[in-house]
């Protein structure tokens, strides 16, 4: 659950910044503000079910280990993308990883939990999910303040923290 809140949040805090970077830093109109936010969607809607099986077959531990480090990186990233086509390039790589974790956290957190508490074992996901997606924005919007490297910085470590904590969930 830890592992998720701080995966979640590592794209949280590109919520609220993102949008401003394309526009403001950009040039982008807001066409490219709706390509850019939204590219990480359509790669993680498209690769969940592939995720899946996946994890059915390496183990949950690879998928939220590996999704959280490909989120990461993919942050991380964004300090030096200097364009439009290199952040929407970035937010599909997101989209990798957040299908990986989503599935790797989720199906941990099953798998752990005993049989008779599965379904409160995926409210404890939930609050990881909404809890990542409510502290994030807010942590971006703070870091904002300072510069754009310190918010790609933060996502991205949050994203390798998410990865560390993922390393004792069930292979």
């Amino acid at each position: 659950v830890a592992g998720g809140l701080a995966d979640f949040a590592a794209r949280g805090v590109l919520a609220p910044t993102l949008p401003k970077y394309v526009e403001d830093e950009l040039g982008g109109s807001e066409l490219a503000v709706g390509v850019a936010a939204g590219a990480f969607g359509l790669s993680a809607a498209l690769l969940r079910p592939l995720v899946g099986t996946l994890g059915d077959r390496w183990g949950r531990r690879v998928l939220a280990v590996g999704g959280s480090v490909v989120v990461a990186v993919s942050v991380f990233g964004t300090i030096v993308a200097t364009s439009v086509p290199a952040v929407s390039g970035l937010r599909l790589l997101t989209g990798v990883g957040e299908a990986a974790a989503f599935i790797g956290f989720a199906a941990a957190c099953q798998d752990l939990a005993p049989d008779g508490r599965r379904a409160e074992a995926a409210s404890y996901f939930s609050v990881a999910t909404y809890g990542g997606l409510a502290l994030g924005p807010i942590l971006g919007e703070v870091l904002v303040a300072s510069s754009w490297a310190a918010v790609w910085i933060a996502g991205g470590l949050l994203g390798l923290l998410g990865a560390v904590l993922a390393v004792p969930a069930p292979g």
